[in-house]
């Protein structure tokens, strides 16, 4: 079943909220990279730490990461409909003045109920 999502948020929020969570997938992506780095570390030198426990510290950042992205995605689909039904409405809006242009008539809410 095809659902909308009838939240009005402005492109400035969209924006600003997507610039956050880029940070967020980057920082959450060097985390990783440093857990990585001090596995290495750790096994190359004898360090004593716990690997179970720093493996699932990357884990969980890894998860983080990946629901950060999911988010991302989800706001970019809420911009690009914005996008999508500012220009239906510009659309409309230019074919009511073409309307009433060539009627001589003010514009009508009626547009489309002519054509039929």
């Amino acid at each position: 079943m095809l659902t909308t999502n009838s939240t009005t948020v402005s492109t400035k929020t969209l924006k600003a909220a997507q610039e956050c969570l880029g940070h967020l997938t980057e920082g959450t992506g060097a985390i990783v990279a440093e857990f990585k780095a001090l596995q290495m570390i750790a096994e190359d030198t004898g360090l004593p730490l716990d690997g179970q426990i720093m493996s699932d510290c990357e884990q969980m950042f890894i998860a983080i990461n990946r629901l950060m992205y999911d988010q991302q995605s989800k706001l970019k689909h809420l911009q690009m409909m914005k996008k999508v039904g500012d220009l239906a409405e510009k659309t409309v809006g230019n074919l009511r003045r073409q309307h009433a242009g060539k009627t001589g008539k003010k514009q009508e809410s009626t547009l489309f109920n002519q054509a039929v």
